[in-house]
């Protein structure tokens, strides 16, 4: 099933099977000779986000760095597909039009805070290490990139980020401090620093799957224990993967990046329309189980990561998606445990969508 009913898909996996070709056989392909023959515009936005999204992943395999303001001079009418994509911490590292990661410099000056090195980014906003002045203590803040600031629908999904951070009081949920506007008036959340690795790190670092499974086993119980509260509270996180659970020095394991989480009313149905579908959250997966290219995705999208979500969440059945799809992300963790793999794995993106779309769990079991 397509996410799209109105594009042909079959011209376009040809395309990128050809491109992917090209690229492993010679000198990188040229985007454009590939765009040459789709004139149908529905069909040429949905081609070059998969060819732009593949020209990525290789010249990072690569060890290049792309450039926003390449790519941007020759496909400016793809500008918002080009800023989204290259605003993946798991991708490039890219959130300035030159292709470097903004230093603390790039970050407006607070009184109380003393700004440090950046720790994390993704699609929305950056996460910095930062000093309370006032209690003497390291936190991080979480403040929105300038370049959403004017936009009232991501400026909401930012605070609803903070808000709902504040009021789930769990051991497993970074607490949130404060919640206010820099001088420039961009949003921004402190929380606990969370010092550890993530549960993909650790889970990697495996000699095999079987290794050292009773304490991966003890994490998971920890991270289902965390979901189980916060489904109490009619919250759902809607991308739980290894990738956003952080494991202290000591134990303690904490489920990260609630950016996409939903407060569910009792009031929604299972009857509801689909909603609209504007831009897929990419997760290459590869049979080494590695996680690369995803990007962050907004309200009214398909959220969530594909290689972990359950088939109605990469449909775009927004209406639909409830606490059964935190449950199924919560097996594909399990699934990753078990076999050192999540349930969806192939050699490109679309692929990979596509059988979180179907359901596709044969090779899982």
């Amino acid at each position: 099933m397509s996410a799209d009913p109105g594009i042909d898909w079959g011209p376009i996996d040809a395309c990128c099977d050809r491109f992917e070709a090209a690229w492993r056989q010679g000198p990188p392909p040229a985007i454009e000779d590939y765009m040459a023959d789709s004139s149908e515009p529905g069909h040429r936005a949905k081609l070059f986000h998969c060819l732009f999204e593949l020209d990525c992943d290789y010249r990072v395999k690569r060890g290049e760095t792309p450039s926003a303001d390449d790519y941007l001079q020759r496909f400016p009418e793809f500008a918002a597909v080009i800023v989204a994509g290259l605003s993946s911490p798991d991708a490039t590292q890219l959130l300035s039009p030159a292709g470097q990661s903004p230093g603390p410099s790039s970050f407006p000056v607070s009184d109380r805070y003393a700004l440090q090195d950046e720790i994390a980014s993704g699609g929305m906003g950056a996460v910095l290490r930062g000093h309370d002045h006032n209690l003497g203590r390291e936190l991080a803040i979480k403040v929105l990139l300038a370049e959403h600031r004017d936009n009232p629908h991501v400026v909401q999904r930012f605070l609803e980020e903070a808000r709902i951070g504040g009021q789930l009081q769990h051991p497993g949920v970074v607490p949130v401090y404060e919640m206010g506007r820099f001088s420039d008036q961009r949003p921004f959340f402190s929380m606990k620093l969370v010092k550890g690795e993530t549960f993909a790190k650790l889970l990697s670092a495996r000699e095999s799957p079987a290794a050292d499974r009773p304490r991966f086993l003890g994490i998971f119980k920890q991270v289902c224990e965390t979901l189980a509260y916060a489904h109490s509270r009619h919250v759902i996180h809607r991308d739980l993967k290894p990738g956003n659970i952080m494991v202290g020095a000591f134990g303690e394991v904490q489920v990260m990046d609630w950016g996409l989480a939903k407060i569910c009313s009792e009031q929604e149905t299972e009857t509801a329309a689909p909603e609209p579908i504007t831009q897929i959250r990419k997760a290459v997966v590869t049979p080494s189980g590695l996680t690369a290219n995803a990007s962050r995705t907004l309200a009214g999208s398909i959220m969530g990561t594909p290689a972990y979500m359950p088939p109605e969440q990469a449909q775009g059945l927004v209406s639909l998606v409830d606490e059964r799809a935190d449950v199924f992300g919560l097996g594909a963790i399990l699934c990753e445990i078990l076999t050192g793999k999540p349930p969806y794995v192939a050699n490109s993106q679309h692929s990979v969508f596509q059988m979180a779309q179907r359901g596709e769990l044969r090779e899982c079991f």
